[in-house]
């Protein structure tokens, strides 16, 4: 749900993300009508208040150089229906203050390989807050917004995570979180779990033949920059509210499943680590570990809460905790917390 509050009249294209590895020459060849079927050159102006479905399908083009190549667009008339199969994609027009109901159907659509793992819509000149993009709800947070919003947003990990570590310790005026999260192939989905599957296997077994399709290098045992954190800031901030300052890292590691984390919490009000241990061990969506010092991601697996590691105070800076916790994404990360979100949205009970 987007609602315009800043421009006059709105115009959006929507562009699938396979495009993006097309030649410049031969997409705006395209673009012009040029070469077999799958569209006239006319773009198609759609009404964004009416609410629409949009379908993702692939349409084959010859180019004029002679190469067949298929694009995957965004089709307008939902999955039923046949026609709106072109590119450019639809434009929608929105005005001041209207609100846009837009549905992706991927039923039809493959997944492919990362980056380009499936499809999102991506509204092009639109500044939006974070809470335009859905209120993230995180159980035993904010649970409580699933029942007055309309649209809600099931977070990032990550941001799972952080809000599960800094939300307990608001009374002590967190002012600022850094956090480095170390993230596993699971989250690339079940291609890269193959992925660094197969290349330990090639690894433990002397062998130099190691797929390379979703990382581009060697996954397993082995730790290489992930993707910018503000997405997953921006998360923790509408979760926890208040002044805090929120910075994060994402790190990929040779890992299947679960998210570790290390991270410094800075509090205005310094209540010792005896108290900070206590506040953290007591929220609902954690449990202390019981031998803190030896706490590991693989300990996470098939949890549904945040296991707390060892909670240090960092010498020299009064307030400011050293943190280190794991969490499994699959579970406590997603499935979890949706179906937290769901039960208190339907009234139904689905975790026990």
């Amino acid at each position: 749900m987007k609602t315009i509050q800043r421009t006059k009249t709105l115009s959006f294209l929507l562009v699938a993300a396979a495009l993006l590895v097309l030649a410049a020459a031969s997409q705006a060849q395209y673009m012009m009508g040029g070469g077999g079927g799958g569209g006239s050159g006319a773009i198609e102006v759609l009404d964004a208040t009416a609410g629409q479905t949009l379908q993702v399908r692939a349409i084959s083009k010859t180019m004029s150089d002679g190469q067949n190549l298929t694009f995957w667009v965004y089709c307008s008339g939902g999955m039923m229906m046949g026609g709106g199969c072109r590119l450019p994609g639809p434009i929608f027009e929105i005005g001041v203050g209207q609100s846009a109901d837009i549905n992706l159907s991927l039923h039809m659509a493959p997944m492919e390989s990362s980056p380009y793992q499936g499809h999102t819509i991506h509204l092009h000149g639109v500044d939006v807050s974070q809470a335009e993009d859905g209120v993230p709800v995180v159980s035993g947070i904010n649970i409580d917004q699933a029942r007055r919003s309309e649209t809600l947003l099931c977070p990032h990990p990550a941001a799972v995570l952080l809000s599960h570590l800094v939300y307990p310790l608001r009374a002590y005026g967190p002012r600022r979180a850094v956090g480095t999260f170390l993230e596993p192939a699971s989250t690339e989905g079940k291609q890269a779990l193959d992925e660094v599957f197969e290349q330990t296997r090639a690894i433990l077994s002397f062998s130099s033949d190691q797929p390379r399709e979703i990382f581009s290098t060697q996954m397993a045992f082995n730790v290489i920059p992930g993707r910018r954190g503000e997405h997953v800031a921006g998360q923790v901030a509408a979760l926890v509210g208040g002044e805090i300052e929120i910075y994060v890292q994402l790190l990929r590691c040779g890992v299947f499943h679960s998210f570790g984390a290390s991270v410094h919490l800075t509090l205005t009000r310094d209540p010792g680590e005896e108290a900070v241990r206590k506040a953290l061990a007591a929220h609902p969506g954690n449990d202390a570990s019981p031998d803190p010092d030896l706490l590991g991601m693989i300990d996470a697996a098939g949890r549904d809460e945040v296991l707390i590691g060892p909670v240090e105070g960092v010498s020299g800076l009064p307030g400011t905790y050293r943190i280190w916790a794991v969490m499994d994404n699959l579970t406590c990360g997603a499935a979890v917390n949706a179906l937290h979100i769901l039960e208190a949205v339907s009234g139904a009970v689905m975790v026990n």
